[in-house]
């Protein structure tokens, strides 16, 4: 698989969306995700890491041509990229058609494996930032982090993931259920949310901090 030095400016993450948003409108990417929307027995953090799973799968073929590797550290330095791309760019059009584009990613997997529409449901910016924070704050919690620790470090690696988000999933909640935002699909619109903005320092600076947190609990490998 080729691989080259990642060089991302605007015109090359506007590239990368579109075609993301092409593959999950039009591609096998649609069946897998509408899988999701008919197995609702399942528990909400399992079908949300499927659709994650299927989300993560598509970003990984589009932007691996473009020099990220193929992992998830190739994800973490495409959306550090992004953030980097975006520096001192307020305001501008390009901007604006990159948030819409991101916005449609987020319409697509919502409505394909939720059946939840986010036209007029958006969650305001300065909404998203506090409740990043009240999460990341509960997720760095000492009782949180010794739930995780004693539930998911012994595990085999490959057991580590579907348990570390069955115990996410409910904490998250609390939070967006506290703020007005109830059940399944405030959880679905509040994540869809953060997953737009987490070029957003301050998102970024909280998520990242409470995952680090979390990982390092779990006892995850980072690489």
């Amino acid at each position: 698989m080729w691989r080259g030095e990642p060089k991302l400016d605007i015109d090359r993450a506007l590239n990368i969306v579109e075609t993301i948003n092409m593959y999950l409108e039009s591609s096998n990417a649609q069946v897998r995700l509408n899988e999701i929307h008919t197995n609702t027995g399942q528990d909400l953090s399992v079908r949300w890491q499927s659709m994650l799973d299927v989300y993560f799968a598509v970003s990984l073929h589009v932007i691996v041509p473009f020099g990220f590797s193929g992992d998830q550290q190739g994800l973490q330095h495409y959306t550090a990229s992004i953030g980097q791309a975006l520096a001192g760019m307020q305001n501008t059009p390009e901007i604006k058609e990159l948030q819409e584009l991101s916005s449609e990613s987020w319409a697509l997997l919502l409505k394909s494996a939720f059946g939840v529409d986010l036209d007029g449901q958006a969650i305001s910016v300065e909404q998203v930032r506090a409740m990043a924070k009240a999460i990341s704050q509960d997720m760095q919690g000492t009782d949180f982090l010794n739930e995780v620790e004693s539930k998911v470090k012994n595990l085999p690696i490959e057991q580590k993931q579907p348990v570390l988000m069955s115990l996410l999933v409910p904490l998250q909640m609390k939070t967006t259920n506290a703020n007005g935002f109830e059940g399944e699909e405030g959880y679905v619109l509040l994540q869809a949310e953060m997953m737009k903005n987490m070029a957003d320092p301050e998102i970024q600076h909280n998520m990242a901090a409470a995952m680090t947190a979390v990982i390092r609990a779990a006892d995850i490998p980072t690489q």
